[in-house]
């Protein structure tokens, strides 16, 4: 097996409202697994995991970018061209 994979996760052109959604999906739910995470963290290890705050805070201002994006491709008359690919890496 290889010891990287890439897989396409979106790759498409789309409405603002689509884009948008899409996007704010994605991120509302990586939000909410960091959230999860620290939670269980504190309530079964007590410990504090800065990680997750820091990479909620990074989301949030990801979504917030995402929001006047699109705002500005509606206003426009614009769609959005979205494209990620996902690296996954076996490592020891």
């Amino acid at each position: 097996m290889e010891s990287a994979q890439n897989f396409t996760l979106i790759n498409g052109v789309f409405t603002p409202e689509e884009g948008r959604s899409l996007l704010m999906n994605l991120l509302m739910s990586k939000e909410k697994y960091h959230g999860v995470e620290e939670f269980s963290n504190k309530i079964r290890f007590g410990k504090d995991e800065s990680n997750h705050e820091t990479r909620i805070k990074e989301l949030q201002t990801i979504m917030e970018a995402v929001k006047h994006t699109s705002e500005f491709a509606l206003q426009q008359q614009l769609n959005l061209e979205i494209r990620s690919t996902i690296e996954v890496k076996i490592i020891k």
